[in-house]
């Protein structure tokens, strides 16, 4: 019998043990198989996620986050360790690619307790393609409007536009005289 059997052996069983502690420190979306407080939001074409928490007490929205198609937010909430009572929690984030089973979240932040606290998550308008920017801005001017000239009031810019040009005859209540139009049989 070789003595490579046996180490491998070992190494096997060694991977085995720590098997069971792996499901708690990966990033999926259905969980870590316990309670640990932490929560995975991956965004997909079809499915682009906004994700806010909202201080319950308030109703102020005290963080946010849009997750890029393509990539996956994993949140974790950490009991204690807050800068005071109004802020006692911490939370560790990180936004990663898609698919990513480890990785550290690199993002701190004081939250309000587990009892003021809601993880809301919402869905985007569909579908948003990978690499789309996120804004709500337009990113090139609209080419219907027309813009101000500076110091005009809307109300003369209404006037103007009420005006005919001169290249328009004046509109007249009297019937215009047409020739009859043939149609064919």
């Amino acid at each position: 019998m070789s003595t490579a059997a046996p180490a491998r052996r070992m190494m096997l069983l060694g991977v085995l043990a720590l098997f069971p502690l792996a499901p708690g420190c990966t990033y999926s979306e259905s969980g870590a198989f316990y309670s640990n407080d932490s929560h995975t939001y991956v965004s997909t074409t079809w499915r682009p996620w906004t994700v806010t928490l909202v201080d319950t007490r308030t109703g102020e929205a005290v963080w946010s986050a849009d997750v890029p198609v393509g990539q996956q937010l994993n949140v974790r909430f950490r009991h204690g360790g807050g800068p005071s009572a109004m802020l006692p929690d911490m939370m560790d984030w990180g936004l990663m690619d898609e698919g990513t089973w480890y990785g550290h979240r690199d993002n701190r932040l004081p939250v309000p307790g587990r009892d003021a606290r809601l993880l809301r998550a919402t869905l985007r308008a569909v579908p948003e393609l990978p690499g789309a920017v996120l804004t709500s801005a337009p990113v090139e001017p609209d080419e219907i409007l027309e813009t101000v000239p500076d110091g005009a009031a809307p109300d003369e810019m209404m006037m103007q536009m009420e005006q005919p040009s001169e290249d328009e005859p004046e509109p007249t209540d009297e019937p215009m005289d047409e020739a009859p139009i043939d149609l064919p049989d």
